[in-house]
């Protein structure tokens, strides 16, 4: 028998021959699944991102929430969902250094992190960044496997986005331009994001990229910056608060 731990509950007893083997989610999804076999084991995002480990999703015939990357639909008119029990790895919405962009798939995990009150845990390797940017809302906690192995790597082929904090690789959202001419500031803000944490990665800029504010943590409050490493960056502020 195999142990596994699923739902956040005490672990399963599983029998191996009960336990359906799949490629990545598009093959689970395409497979009808069963009672008798309820665990499905996933190797991988899709055939270009796979995981360090396999994710275990438990068929749950009751389940009827809207569909993501955690919970996904089964096929064939069947009632219920597949779910995973997610423990904040950001690879499970597709986050990896195979992308070539990861903004939108690490903004969509991020939410679900807070939305479960649990650090959004980034993989090791180059992650390329670019527009939309990643959005630094209230709660975020990100964090990555060290200085020097989680790498943000901005990458942006438009030359508007560079001397704005609007597009900042991590901003806060709605953040204003306070960037004037003369190196000032136009106006005071009211803070309207806070609790966030970051630690843990690296950042800076794929090469040939427009050069951009790595870091633009404006109008926040109440949070932390910690064993965070920006370099590469050339004509702009590495944090701007």
């Amino acid at each position: 028998l195999l142990g596994a731990q699923v739902f956040g509950q005490t672990a399963l007893r599983i029998n191996p021959s009960t336990v359906k083997a799949f490629r990545t989610l598009a093959d689970m999804d395409a497979s009808q699944p069963s009672l008798n076999d309820p665990i499905s084991v996933v190797s991988g995002y899709s055939s270009n991102v796979v995981w360090s480990q396999p994710m275990l999703y438990q068929y749950d015939p009751t389940n009827s929430l809207p569909t993501n990357d955690l919970i996904r639909a089964v096929p064939n008119g069947l009632p219920g969902r597949r779910v995973l029990s997610w423990n904040g790895d950001a690879s499970a919405f597709g986050v990896s250094a195979n992308s070539s962009n990861n903004s939108t798939a690490i903004n969509l995990a991020n939410a679900a992190a807070i939305s479960s009150e649990i650090p959004l845990l980034l993989p090791e390797g180059s992650l390329k960044i670019g527009y939309p940017w990643v959005s630094l809302v209230s709660g975020s906690h990100i964090r990555g496997k060290g200085m020097g192995r989680t790498i943000l790597l901005r990458v942006s082929s438009d030359a508007s986005q560079t001397n704005t904090h609007v597009h900042a690789t991590l901003q806060t959202p709605g953040v204003f331009n306070p960037y004037l001419t003369n190196g000032g500031h136009g106006a005071d803000v009211t803070a309207s994001v806070s609790d966030i944490t970051l630690e843990d990665f690296s950042i800076s800029e794929a090469s040939g990229s427009y050069s951009g504010f790595p870091i633009a943590l404006m109008a926040a409050e109440d949070s932390t910056i910690q064993r965070v490493e920006v370099y590469g960056v050339t004509n702009h502020w590495a944090i701007t608060l």
